[in-house]
Protein backbone atom coordinates (compact mmCIF):
# COMPACT_ATOMS: atom_id res chain seq x y z
CA UNK A 1 0.00 0.00 0.00
CA UNK A 2 1.41 3.19 -1.14
CA UNK A 3 -0.14 6.37 0.69
CA UNK A 4 0.40 9.57 -0.35
CA UNK A 5 1.19 12.61 1.90
CA UNK A 6 1.81 15.74 0.69
CA UNK A 7 4.70 16.19 -1.54
CA UNK A 8 6.07 13.17 -0.14
CA UNK A 9 4.77 9.55 -0.65
CA UNK A 10 5.16 7.03 2.34
CA UNK A 11 5.23 2.74 1.22
CA UNK A 12 3.33 1.36 3.99
CA UNK A 13 3.15 -2.48 4.70
CA UNK A 14 -0.11 -3.34 5.82
CA UNK A 15 0.60 -6.31 7.86
CA UNK A 16 -1.13 -8.42 10.46
CA UNK A 17 -3.52 -11.01 8.52
CA UNK A 18 -1.41 -10.70 5.56
CA UNK A 19 1.88 -11.51 6.81
CA UNK A 20 0.43 -14.33 9.20
CA UNK A 21 -1.00 -16.03 5.86
CA UNK A 22 2.64 -15.49 4.33
CA UNK A 23 3.99 -17.40 7.34
CA UNK A 24 1.72 -19.93 6.89
CA UNK A 25 2.47 -21.01 3.61
CA UNK A 26 6.28 -20.56 4.40
CA UNK A 27 5.76 -23.69 6.06
CA UNK A 28 5.39 -25.92 3.34
CA UNK A 29 8.52 -25.33 2.41
CA UNK A 30 11.93 -27.27 3.17
CA UNK A 31 14.03 -24.01 3.89
CA UNK A 32 12.88 -23.63 7.25
CA UNK A 33 15.31 -20.54 7.69
CA UNK A 34 13.25 -18.27 6.14
CA UNK A 35 10.50 -19.24 8.12
CA UNK A 36 11.96 -18.43 10.29
CA UNK A 37 13.37 -15.60 9.92
CA UNK A 38 9.99 -13.97 8.51
CA UNK A 39 8.25 -14.62 11.88
CA UNK A 40 10.81 -13.37 14.09
CA UNK A 41 11.29 -10.11 12.22
CA UNK A 42 7.33 -9.95 12.11
CA UNK A 43 7.35 -10.60 16.14
CA UNK A 44 9.81 -7.92 16.71
CA UNK A 45 7.77 -5.51 14.90
CA UNK A 46 5.26 -6.28 17.20
CA UNK A 47 6.76 -6.54 20.43
CA UNK A 48 8.52 -3.22 19.92
CA UNK A 49 5.24 -0.93 19.01
CA UNK A 50 3.43 -3.18 22.23
CA UNK A 51 6.87 -2.19 24.60
CA UNK A 52 7.58 1.51 23.58
CA UNK A 53 3.49 2.61 22.92
CA UNK A 54 0.96 0.21 23.93
CA UNK A 55 -0.31 -0.03 20.16
CA UNK A 56 -1.31 -3.25 17.71
CA UNK A 57 -1.04 -0.98 14.72
CA UNK A 58 -2.68 -1.91 11.52
CA UNK A 59 -0.01 -0.70 9.16
CA UNK A 60 3.78 -0.31 9.45
CA UNK A 61 5.90 2.38 7.54
CA UNK A 62 7.87 0.24 5.48
CA UNK A 63 11.17 2.19 5.42
CA UNK A 64 11.25 3.33 9.37
CA UNK A 65 9.29 0.44 10.91
CA UNK A 66 6.94 2.33 12.82
CA UNK A 67 3.12 2.77 12.56
CA UNK A 68 2.54 6.00 14.42
CA UNK A 69 4.21 8.44 11.48
CA UNK A 70 0.38 8.69 10.21
CA UNK A 71 -3.12 10.01 11.85
CA UNK A 72 -4.62 7.53 9.98
CA UNK A 73 -3.04 4.08 10.86
CA UNK A 74 -5.48 2.38 13.77
CA UNK A 75 -3.74 1.94 16.97
CA UNK A 76 -5.63 -0.74 18.09
CA UNK A 77 -5.92 -2.92 15.48
CA UNK A 78 -6.82 -6.57 16.41
CA UNK A 79 -5.21 -8.16 13.09
CA UNK A 80 -2.26 -6.63 13.82
CA UNK A 81 -1.67 -8.86 16.97
CA UNK A 82 -1.49 -11.70 14.40
CA UNK A 83 2.35 -10.35 13.84
CA UNK A 84 3.29 -11.87 17.02
CA UNK A 85 0.67 -14.59 17.25
CA UNK A 86 2.87 -16.99 14.80
CA UNK A 87 6.17 -16.54 16.99
CA UNK A 88 3.40 -17.56 20.08
CA UNK A 89 2.48 -20.78 18.64
CA UNK A 90 5.74 -21.63 17.84
CA UNK A 91 6.79 -20.54 21.51
CA UNK A 92 3.97 -23.10 23.16
CA UNK A 93 4.74 -26.28 20.91
CA UNK A 94 8.29 -25.77 21.72
CA UNK A 95 6.99 -26.67 25.11
CA UNK A 96 4.65 -29.65 24.48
Amino acid sequence: MVVAVGPAVLARADLGAHEFSRLLGLRNYPDKGVERTFREKSNALFVREWTEKGHVQENYNAVTGTGRDVTSSDRLYHRGALLGYAEFVERIGECH
